[in-house]
């Protein structure tokens, strides 16, 4: 028998209790779920996910197909893609099979009024909880595509990625951040529910969409903060580069992004913190933990290297002060600029020690919280 939509569904289960598995898990970072997810990406190729059933002839024959398969394998085929985006690019691996499959899915698609439309020709009557699981869905392939099109701009081996670009990019980032995976109110004690009717053959079940929906903002909202402090720290990284070979027109680049390096690495840091401290535990559900805690341990990585790599620069900016200082002296240098460097070095001094407290309190949270509960996604972090 050929592979078809359930089997494809099968795959992804097995992919994530490769993931999930106490003894033998390797939380994303391991040869297991890579094998599973290439392999569930290429199936999906085979099956013609990678393309709207309105595309195919059979599909547009009425009483051929029942049309439930139709948002049924849109559902799917975005699936496969968020998985295999969420999955690797954020551990430092690139899928390279998704570059057609998303570039095929973009082609068919002009806007998510567009799919919604889609959507709901191909439903028998109108049903909100499905249109609300595909507009989740959707937003998730929003940001997928964003996640591509920076892989477009830094990976092209013909073109070096301009500022402008790169600027546009982080704005897109930002707008999405702030009107689609918004986490403002998630630390309100607010329990409201949002109760939808999912009918089955076996009857009605009610699932509360909230809950949904604020685990997927979460989640979402956690992946694109990554994402702007590692463009931020790459753009600091290369204009420090440029301004230790004394090109002194990179200096105002190199400050302005070593700021928003620090804001950003801060503002994810503040909601990882409130998120182990339990601000959010009336809102984010229980059964969505470990699902959460795969992003938050990408974020626990990002943080950590993150800080260290602002306590190094602190220290080394100290440790130049100090003997810029010390050439002062011995030239008798006016008491003014002596006071001015004082409280240059006082600064820098709170300031490393500020980072160095933030940083043990992370590692506090992350041994207290996570070799207990969770030890799979503790152990690839020990090293």
């Amino acid at each position: 028998h050929s592979t078809n939509e359930i089997h494809i569904c099968c795959m992804m289960y097995i992919w994530f209790f490769f993931l999930i598995t106490q003894e033998d898990g390797d939380m994303l970072f391991g040869s297991s779920t890579d094998v599973f997810l290439g392999f569930v990406a290429t199936l999906a190729s085979n099956t013609g996910l990678t393309r709207d059933p309105s595309q195919y002839r059979q599909f547009k024959l009425k009483g051929k197909i029942d049309p439930r398969m139709s948002n049924f394998r849109r559902k799917l085929g975005l699936c496969v893609l968020l998985i295999g985006y969420y999955a690797t690019p954020l551990t430092g691996k690139h899928p390279q099979l998704m570059d057609s499959y998303i570039k095929n899915f973009v082609n068919i698609n002009r806007g998510r009024d567009s799919y919604m439309d889609l959507v709901r020709g191909d439903m028998e009557s109108p049903d909100s909880f499905n249109l609300r699981i595909h507009a989740s869905v959707y937003e998730g392939y929003q940001l997928c595509r964003l996640q591509h099109e920076l892989d477009r701009i830094t990976q092209n081996p013909q073109k070096d990625p301009s500022l402008a670009e790169i600027k546009i990019l982080l704005e897109r980032f930002q707008v999405i951040l702030d009107n689609h995976f918004s986490i403002f109110g998630l630390e309100s004690g607010d329990s409201s529910r949002d109760i939808e009717i999912l009918k089955t053959r076996e009857g009605s079940i009610k699932i509360d969409m909230g809950f949904v929906d604020h685990s997927n903002s979460f989640e979402r909202h956690i992946i694109v903060r990554m994402e702007l402090v590692m463009i931020t720290s790459t753009l600091f990284l290369y204009f420090e580069n440029q301004c230790g070979q004394e090109r002194s027109e990179y200096t105002p680049y190199y400050e302005k992004y070593f700021s928003e390096t620090v804001k950003q690495t801060l503002q994810l840091t503040k909601i990882i913190e409130k998120y182990y401290r339990g601000d959010f535990e009336h809102n984010l559900p229980d059964f969505m933990r470990f699902s959460l805690e795969l992003k938050t341990q990408n974020g626990f990585s990002t943080i950590i290297y993150s800080h260290l790599a602002l306590i190094l620069r602190i220290n080394h900016a100290e440790s130049l002060l100090v003997e810029s200082m010390s050439e002062d002296a011995l030239k008798a240098s006016d008491s003014a600029s002596r006071d001015e460097n004082e409280e240059r070095l006082q600064i820098l001094r709170s300031l490393k020690e500020d980072f160095e407290h933030i940083l043990t309190y992370i590692c506090q949270l992350l041994n207290k919280d996570l070799r207990f509960t969770l030890f799979s996604t503790f152990r690839t972090l020990l090293f």
